[in-house]
């Protein structure tokens, strides 16, 4: 009985969790009241810091149990990171090629959205929420909860689905631009499940993740201040 209980409420967790991300990522920012404003803008921040800290605490176990693997095998984590970390940047820039031949010039939605944001919302927000708990929020709803979590679907299949879907958020039109130019993300979306899998440490996926999003943040930043 009381393993029973457990597993429900593991399942109302994931399912309020991925509810409230579903709702306030994806479909707010698509009402028409809301569409590019800056009052879009806050509540998307104001969600991935919520919803970062909540699955820090909600996934407590996972997240001791991959500090626990650094502990007991740094040097195999550090390389698994560094690894997964060079694979994401030279097969993401592979699949990147086809935007770059034929639409040279394309500017995605998620690149627009992301300066909008850097011209609106405070440095620190903008960093805690899009440079880190940001990462930490996709992680748990496109690594964690699929593919660690969804243990029944065959192996395959869960880095697959969890890859497209990662993909297709970061979409916000159905255009052949914005396919060949989320391409990229599949690709993330594979290397970071097959690391999950292969160390059972979700903490090198999302260092990996902080690591890509945080230093590209202060580049655009001081880009845009230059």
């Amino acid at each position: 009985m009381k393993n029973e209980n457990s597993i429900k409420r593991q399942t109302i967790i994931l399912c309020s969790y991925a509810a409230v991300y579903v709702i306030v990522s994806l479909l707010s920012p698509r009402l028409s009241f809301l569409r590019h404003t800056p009052l879009s803008l806050w509540i998307q921040a104001i969600n991935y810091m919520f919803l970062g800290i909540v699955g820090l605490i909600a996934f407590r176990d996972i997240i001791q149990e991959g500090i626990r693997q650094w502990r007991l095998s740094a040097v195999k984590n550090l390389l698994w990171l560094i690894g997964a970390f060079l694979a994401d940047i030279i097969l993401g820039t592979l699949a990147s090629l086809p935007l770059a031949v034929f639409y040279p010039d394309y500017v995605s939605v998620n690149d627009s959205s992301v300066m909008d944001a850097a011209a609106i919302l405070p440095f620190p927000i903008l960093l805690i929420a899009f440079g880190i708990l940001g990462p930490v929020t996709e992680e748990f709803m496109f690594r964690i909860i699929p593919v660690e979590k969804g243990k029944r679907i065959h192996v395959v299949l869960r880095i697959i689905v969890s890859s497209f879907l990662f993909m297709a958020i970061h979409m916000h039109d159905i255009t052949l631009q914005e396919l060949l130019y989320n391409l990229g993300m599949f690709v993330t979306g594979i290397i970071y499940s097959v690391t999950l899998i292969q160390t059972k440490n979700a903490t090198i996926p999302i260092l990996i993740h902080v690591l890509n999003n945080a230093p590209a943040l202060m580049l655009l930043l001081l880009a845009n201040s230059s």
